[in-house]
């Protein structure tokens, strides 16, 4: 019998053909999706070694791919600074700040160059930690190059004069508003990416591009902004002209212009693409975590997932006394089916079989494919006697059907034990036993393991 399959069973109808992508295949999607994006992308270890790193992320350190994977923060010693143009020592990267703190950190501006020669390009870095059974198992590190609006809004604050040249001719979208909110310039980046023309939001209140349910509390920080001026870099949803919902990274400075008028400078980038791209990463990260806890031919839950589950309720057994039970359950004389009518038509009723004990268990049960043609059914808040039952529903219905198109007829036997404190291996070792007593006995019965 056939008991890992790559791809679908011919003729099953067990999902469409997504749902059936190898790891491998899963694993060059993620590749893909990373060389795709336009930020820098790493991920580390929990010891900060790297394991990924994008074609950007190199682009952007200006390093090979090859030497920065397996590379440990201390690789860019002396090539990390802050703003302030002092180094930054490895233990007070973001990814080891992580490491120690176990929070993640967001929009930290740092210089990647030499202290010879120069800082010629400006990042800025989220790292968060990826937990796994609530310790951090890796630390996700992404970084956008802000090099142009670093400069441009260091060159605004050592000369306002030149405010209207950076409006022409930065690529970032660039925006003036009076003290009340309205729109005095905005320069072709800006309208560009909104889809107005400077005509069409000159005079018009800032929150012409937020979207509505965000206009009070946007319109509450602007005023806040203006008296105390107090820089604001964010990341916030903004809607285009066409009604598009976009993200973005927007940095504001309060200057001074004519007759000591307060204004608010407004520096977008467009990171609408970056958000989009770590939702698909979620995406396939859920993919890849639910192919690693399931069956590919019966769809259940496999082994490795059972033993979660079992240590899960273990845990609710002893702080509350939750009884629980599970069935080993088994094909009698599955080995007939293969060698009668062929490995595929076997794989046709181990599905089958499968869609039943699923069919008829309470959606709080957890059926799993446990190997070969054994199948475990866990049971929760289920007393002894319920857990017979419910397998005699299973064993009696599975002796009346007529499966696959040669109406085979097949029986189950199954063995019930009900959780007493013992190690996990042990319980299921109990309803295995209970199992083959079953088998021993005469086959197609439910017996329970000695109380």
């Amino acid at each position: 019998m056939i008991d890992d399959l790559s791809t679908p069973p011919a003729g099953s109808c067990s999902g469409c053909l997504s749902e059936h992508l190898t790891c491998e295949q899963m694993l060059r999607l993620y590749d893909i999706l990373l060389d795709s994006m336009q930020s820098g992308f790493m991920l580390h270890d929990r010891d900060a070694r790297v394991l990924v790193c994008n074609r950007k992320a190199a682009l952007i350190l200006g390093l090979e791919r090859a030497c920065l994977v397996g590379s440990t923060p201390e690789a860019l010693a002396g090539r990390i600074f802050r703003e302030d143009r002092t180094p930054v020592a490895p233990e007070d990267f973001p990814v080891n700040v992580v490491r120690r703190t176990g929070r993640a950190m967001e929009d930290v501006i740092l210089g990647i160059g030499s202290p010879d020669g120069g800082i010629p390009v400006w990042i800025s870095v989220n790292a968060a930690p990826v937990l796994l059974v609530d310790e951090i198992d890796k630390i996700a590190v992404s970084f956008i190059d802000v090099t142009a609006m670093k400069t441009t809004v260091d060159s605004l604050r050592r000369s306002e004069s030149n405010l209207k040249n950076i409006l022409e001719h930065t690529p970032l979208g660039v925006c003036v508003t009076d003290e009340m909110g309205h729109f005095e310039q905005a320069n072709d980046a800006y309208c560009k990416f909104y889809g107005y023309s400077r005509q069409e939001l000159l005079g018009r209140h800032f929150t012409l591009v937020v979207p509505p349910e965000q206009r009070a509390f946007m319109s509450d920080l602007h005023d806040r902004f203006i008296k105390s001026g107090t820089e604001i870099r964010g990341e916030w949803d903004v809607v285009a002209k066409d009604g598009q919902v976009k993200t973005i990274i927007a940095d504001a400075a309060r200057i001074v212009m004519d007759a000591n008028k307060m204004r608010k400078v407004t520096f977008v980038m467009d990171i609408t693409d970056k958000k989009r791209f770590e939702e698909e990463l979620k995406q396939t990260n859920a993919q890849l975590e639910a192919q690693n806890r399931m069956d590919p031919l019966t769809r259940l839950h496999n082994r490795k997932y059972a033993m979660e589950c079992l240590e899960t309720l273990a845990g609710e057994f002893k702080r509350y006394g939750s009884d629980f039970c599970a069935a080993m359950i088994d094909i009698d004389h599955f080995k007939k089916v293969n060698d009668t009518f062929g490995h595929r038509t076997g794989d046709e009723v181990l599905e089958c079989v499968a869609r039943e004990i699923t069919a008829l268990s309470r959606e709080t049960d957890v059926a799993v494919r446990f190997g070969g043609e054994e199948f475990l059914l866990i049971m929760p808040h289920t007393s002894l006697q319920g857990s017979m039952a419910a397998l005699e529903k299973i064993r009696a219905r599975m002796e009346s059907l007529a499966m696959t198109p040669h109406r085979i007829k097949v029986t189950v036997s199954a063995g019930v034990a009900r959780y007493r404190e013992q190690g996990i291996l042990e319980f299921i070792e109990d309803a295995d036993k209970a199992l083959y007593r079953a088998k021993n006995a005469g086959r197609n019965r439910v017996l329970s393991a000695p109380e």
